[in-house]
């Protein structure tokens, strides 16, 4: 398994490994909720306006429906900045499946990252990444020394679930990124000719990509909210 999966780290760029089991999964997915929780409380909006009631694949996709989409971008952005100093989630980088994992894939230790918490809800289409790599120059400063991602939904995902395309084939350095709104994506003609594909990833699993790995953000035509834990990995020198 180890061997067959480095190679295809190798030759595609990604893969797809267990790391949590169950009762992990369960325990971030509460810290996103106590989290969202928390905010909400600090709001002068009315608690039952927020749809206290409805599941965390539910709750900010019923705001953004309704009449108060601003709401559920303040709340995506909220979580998106601050949630993953929650023990739970902070404790990601130093796993020792992922640190595991990494070694397996790419020989290398962890040394440390960036962890953060991200959703994808149906009704903030332009919150979703367009076509991007996590490293766009490798010139020395502190975010090119990122050089694995590790992507973990907290909900089984797929095609129609709000997961991830990649482009398969390792290369050693990114396609050209252009301006684009708030951030910087891959034209289309500078993909390359690499296989597209959308991941199928279980909850517990997460998806492994190579720094220069292209990949954006899929549509959750299913109605509901995707939430996922991204880990930017360094290695030791």
């Amino acid at each position: 398994m180890v061997a067959t999966d480095q190679a295809a780290f190798d030759g595609a760029g990604w893969v797809v490994r267990p790391v949590l089991d169950g009762a992990e999964v369960r325990a971030l997915r509460a810290a996103v909720a106590a989290h969202i929780d928390r905010v909400v409380d600090g709001l002068l909006v009315p608690g039952h306006e927020t749809h206290p009631d409805a599941g965390l694949d539910d709750r900010l996709e019923r705001i953004a429906r309704g009449d108060d989409p601003s709401l559920a971008a303040l709340l995506a952005t909220a979580v998106g900045t601050d949630a993953h100093r929650d023990p739970a989630i902070a404790s990601l980088i130093d796993h020792p499946a992922v640190v595991a994992a990494v070694r397996d894939l790419t020989g290398r230790e962890v040394d440390g990252g960036t962890v953060r918490v991200r959703c994808n809800v149906p009704s903030l289409p332009n919150r979703r990444e367009p076509w991007h790599t996590d490293v766009v120059v490798d010139d020395g400063l502190p975010c090119s020394r990122v050089r694995t991602t590790c992507w973990i939904p907290l909900a089984d995902v797929g095609s129609g679930t709000g997961g991830l395309e990649v482009v398969s084939g390792r290369r050693d350095t990114a396609p050209a990124h252009e301006p684009t709104g708030a951030g910087l994506s891959i034209p289309e003609t500078d993909l390359g000719a690499g296989e597209r594909a959308s991941v199928d990833c279980p909850a517990g699993s997460a998806v492994f990509l190579d720094r220069f790995a292209p990949h954006r953000t899929l549509a959750a035509d299913h109605g509901r909210v995707r939430w996922s834990v991204v880990l930017w990995l360094r290695h030791a020198v």
